[in-house]
C-alpha cells in the first residue's frame, strides 16, 4: 500500500529537514573548533555517513516491508506450534503469566514514575512553524534570522524559544557514551515556566558565541551519571571534547520520557546566520487574554514585513502557529500532546486538524 502522493512529499520534506539540521548543528561545532566553513561542512558530512543510504533505509521503514516479515515471521511459527501442541500450550501459558507480570509491573512504574505532569497553562503555548508556497510545505522549521525577528517584533507573546535536537558524545571518569541533547535558546525554560530542582536555568547573557559554556542536566541523567549527587553545581561535563559547567538539574517533568539528556545553549550569531538555513524549532507563550486569532494575524503582519526586507528569500513563505497541545509530530495517527517539546509524552488521540 502506497501513501499519497502529498503525504510521501511532506515525510521526504520532514527527513531532508532533519537531516540538514543535524549537519548544520556538527558543522556550527566543528567550526567552533577552528576549521574552515568548507571544511567543517566536509567533515560533517563524513561522519554523518551516506545521506541516500539513510534516506532509502528511513523510506523502507515507511512501507509495509515490516509487516510483511512479520506476517511471514507468525506463518511459520503457527506452523511450528501446531506440529508441537504440548509445546504450544506451555508456552502460552508461560507467555500469560510473562505478560500478567509485566503489565502489573508497569502499571506501577507508569503511575509511580513515568506519569506526564500537568503542562503549565498549556492552552497558551504554540508551536511556529514556517512554510512555502513555492513547495507547497506548511511544516518546515524556522531559520535564525526569522526566528530573531518573531522574538524581537511580536508584542503578544510572552516569550518565544528555539531548540534543535542532536546527539553528543560525553566522556569522562565513566567512559564515552553517546547520549541526546537539546541545544535551546536561554528563554526555552521560560516558555515551559520549569524551575529547576537544583542550581539555574540559562541567563540571556550566556546564549552568545564566545560567552563560558555552561550545561543543565535531566533529573534522571543527574541520577544515573553523578549518582544525585547535590554537589554537583559547578562541576564540568565534557562534550565533544569542550567542556561545559553545569548550572542546575531540572525536575522529572522537564524530561520524563524524552530521550534527552541535557540541555545546552545554542549560542547562535543571528545576524551571521542565513535566513533561508531552516532548522530551528520554535514555541511560543502566549500573553493572558490573547486569543489564537490575534496572535496569527501579528505573526502574519511580520511575515509580510520580513518578506518586504528580504524578498529573495521570504517572499514565499509564510508561518503556521498552533497551540502546542495539538501540534502534530509528522502524520503519525497518535499526536502528542506537546509536540516535541517534551519528548514522547502527553500522547493522546485527537481529530483536531492541524491548521
Amino acid at each position: 500500500m502506497k501513501l499519497p502522493l502529498w503525504r510521501r512529499r511532506r515525510r521526504e520534506e520532514e527527513l531532508e529537514e532533519e537531516i540538514q539540521a543535524h549537519l548544520e548543528m556538527a558543522k556550527r561545532d566543528r567550526m567552533e573548533r577552528g576549521q574552515t566553513a568548507e571544511e567543517a561542512q566536509e567533515y560533517a558530512r563524513r561522519e554523518f555517513g551516506n545521506v541516500g543510504l539513510v534516506k532509502e533505509v528511513t523510506r523502507e521503514m515507511w512501507g509495509w516491508t515490516g509487516l510483511e516479515r512479520l506476517g511471514q515471521d507468525l506463518y511459520h511459527g503457527a506452523r511450528v506450534l501446531k506440529k508441537n501442541p504440548g509445546f504450544t500450550l506451555t508456552a502460552v501459558i508461560t507467555l500469560a503469566l510473562g505478560i500478567g507480570a509485566n503489565t502489573a509491573i508497569f502499571s506501577i512504574i507508569n503511575a509511580v514514575l513515568l506519569r506526564p505532569p500537568a503542562l503549565n497553562e498549556p492552552d497558551r503555548l504554540a508551536r511556529l512553524y514556517e512554510g512555502s508556497f513555492k513547495n507547497n510545505s506548511s511544516r518546515q522549521s524556522v531559520s535564525g534570522p526569522d526566528f530573531q525577528d518573531y522574538k524581537n517584533q511580536s508584542r503578544l507573546f510572552e516569550s518565544l524559544a528555539a531548540y534543535a535536537n542532536r546527539s553528543t558524545n560525553v566522556t569522562g571518569a565513566d567512559g564515552p557514551e553517546r547520549v541526546f541533547l537539546t541545544a535551546v535558546s536561554a528563554d526555552y525554560f521560560k516558555v515551559l515556566k520549569v524551575e529547576p530542582v537544583l542550581g539555574r536555568a540559562f541567563l540571556p547573557e550566556e546564549d552568545k558565541p564566545g560567552a563560558p559554556r555552561v550545561v543543565v542536566l535531566s533529573y534522571g541523567y543527574w541520577q544515573r551519571r553523578f549518582g544525585a549527587d547535590p554537589n554537583i553545581m559547578g562541576k564540568t561535563l565534557t562534550l565533544d571534547g569542550y567542556d561545559f559547567t553545569i548550572i542546575g538539574v531540572m525536575p522529572r517533568e522537564a524530561q520524563l520520557s524524552s530521550e534527552t539528556q541535557f540541555w545546552r545553549l545554542l549560542g547562535i550569531d543571528y545576524a551571521a546566520e542565513r535566513r533561508g538555513n531552516h532548522y530551528l524549532k520554535v514555541i511560543g507563550r502566549l500573553k493572558p487574554g490573547v486569543s489564537w486569532p490575534q496572535v496569527r494575524a501579528e505573526m502574519d503582519t511580520l511575515v509580510e514585513r520580513i518578506a518586504k526586507a528580504d524578498p529573495q528569500l521570504n517572499a514565499d513563505w509564510r508561518l503556521v502557529v498552533t497551540p502546542v497541545m495539538y501540534a502534530k509530530v509528522s502524520e503519525r495517527p497518535i499526536d502528542y500532546l506537546c509536540g516535541d517539546v517534551y519528548g514522547d509524552c502527553f500522547r493522546k488521540r485527537t481529530t483536531t486538524p492541524f491548521q
